[in-house]
């Protein structure tokens, strides 16, 4: 667990308070302290407003904290640049400060303009679910991504109607409540594909597809690459 602190003008200091794979939006001079308890891995992008306008016009750019799925969901490259740069962090080979900072300014790109998009559906006037709600659906979605997750269901966690539901879904996430569930399932099967422990068979039961043909399509066409372009590279001594 980690926690992070940032000094308003009434001198108190507001305090998020999460786990790992989170991105902080900061603009740049913004007092903040991160203090982890256990490993974890955490994005923190700081941003001039000039820039972050440049990159998404009309971004307010105030302290903001997100889980990465916020935004790999809506924005598959994000994720993909994502787990390069944790790679890339990881990697015990000199880093080329040219490529990281070229690979970061991408990064930050594209995070600030998904953050842009939805900030634009809520100054609309739109309706969105609130944070709890989309909390109890989000979490049930990951929950129970092996078996079958109807609309109906969904619903029931948000406490709204089906019809209702679906509507607000989409104008809070970008996503249907279909391409949010399959997306989940997809970076699921993406997460144990790359730990090299099971079978793309089991993979496939374990999030929901139907059998290792299905989880091969629905991953190349996300991904662009079969499953097993993402399993571990075994080095032959």
């Amino acid at each position: 667990m980690w926690e992070v602190n940032e000094r308003g003008a009434n001198g108190k200091a507001p305090t998020w308070a999460g786990g790992e794979n989170q991105i902080l939006i900061l603009p740049p001079g913004t007092a903040h302290s991160i203090g982890w308890r256990r490993r974890a891995g955490m994005v923190v992008i700081h941003a001039s407003l000039i820039w972050a306008q440049g990159a998404a016009a009309s971004l307010p750019l105030v302290p903001a904290l997100d889980p990465f799925s916020a935004y790999t969901l809506c924005d598959t490259l994000i994720g993909g640049l994502l787990l390069d740069l944790e790679v890339r962090c990881k990697s015990a080979e000199p880093h080329n400060s040219v490529e990281l900072l070229a690979h970061g300014a991408f990064l930050a790109t594209r995070i600030l303009k998904a953050k842009a998009n939805v900030l634009h559906r809520q100054s609309e006037g739109s309706v969105i679910l609130g944070p709890e709600s989309k909390a109890r659906v989000c979490d049930f979605i990951e929950s129970n991504l092996a078996d079958k997750i109807t609309i109906p269901a969904l619903a029931r966690e948000a406490r709204l109607s089906v019809s209702h539901f679906t509507m607000i879904f989409k104008v809070t996430t970008g996503l249907t409540p279909e391409q949010y569930i399959l997306r989940s399932r997809l970076w699921r099967a993406r997460t144990l594909i790359e730990t090299g422990t099971r079978t793309i068979g089991e993979i496939a039961y374990a999030t929901g597809f139907a059998d290792h043909s299905h989880l091969t399509v629905q991953f190349s066409r996300m991904f662009g690459a079969p499953p097993k372009a993402f399993r571990p590279v075994v080095r032959q001594l």
